[in-house]
């Protein structure tokens, strides 16, 4: 699921936008301001993939605050689309070179425009990681399969769907997880992998435990308590009548 933030000084704005992009699945979230965006985005429950941003997050058309968040976001590796409501072509010039990937005019937020926007973020977005992973294995040393690895964690992948995503047995992921925690030093990656290692361990040894058989026992034979006994037994201890004399004897 994608996860997006809306950034507007307008509630207005930021409700349409809302909307419509929960309308194509999306998870929103809302900021009024700049300093508000930054909290946000910089929380890691965020994970945010795709930014509208306002250009002008005032009454002031002087203030052009939306293009310095334009900037932060991207170097976070956040894809982001200017919003704004004036056709400028300063501000559209200034937006790219700063970094932004769209740019979408208020007066054309409809679904058609929003869903091309969408389809086409998500594509760059697996394109810089394809690129952060190979770049990443060219540098460390990585494996193909642990940069897949890394590519499935930073779109947000649970640690414990990992082996279906890629389509391997949970050992293998496994295997090359602790291969790339013995290469350490992974800025903010460590902690993930850390803990990709646990999911498996614990999924692991839950299932051999279900996998192992129970150990067979043979029960053992019930003591008679019947006062009939046949000739030459021991009388049992359960029983309070003396023995009847067998005739034989």
């Amino acid at each position: 699921m994608l996860s997006v933030l809306v950034v507007a000084g307008e509630r207005a704005a930021r409700v349409v936008l809302r909307q419509l992009l929960e309308g194509h699945g999306a998870t929103v979230l809302e900021a009024g301001s700049a300093e508000s965006a930054r909290v946000l985005a910089a929380a890691p429950a965020g994970q945010i993939e795709l930014a509208f941003v306002d250009i002008y997050l005032s009454l002031d058309r002087r203030d052009r605050g939306g293009l310095d968040l334009v900037r932060e976001l991207r170097h976070a590796g956040v894809s982001v689309v200017v919003v704004s409501s004036l056709c400028d072509a300063r501000d559209v010039r200034a937006a790219f070179r700063l970094g932004a990937d769209d740019y979408l005019l208020k007066d054309e937020s409809d679904v058609e425009s929003l869903r091309s926007i969408v389809q086409r973020a998500h594509h760059r977005t697996q394109e810089r990681l394809g690129q952060t992973a190979r770049r990443f294995a060219a540098e460390e040393g990585a494996s193909p399969r642990q940069a897949e690895i890394i590519t499935a964690l930073t779109r947000g992948v649970p640690p414990a769907c990992l082996h279906l995503e890629l389509g391997v047995a949970r050992t293998s992921i496994r295997t090359q997880v602790r291969r790339l925690l013995r290469k350490g030093g992974h800025a903010g990656l460590d902690e993930v992998l850390r803990a990709v290692l646990r999911e498996h361990d614990e999924t692991l040894s839950a299932e051999r435990a279900a996998s192992t058989p129970a150990p067979r026992t043979t029960p053992k034979p019930a003591r008679s308590h019947s006062p009939n006994r046949t000739a030459g037994t021991r009388p049992s201890t359960f029983n309070h009548e003396p023995p009847k004399r067998d005739d034989a004897c």
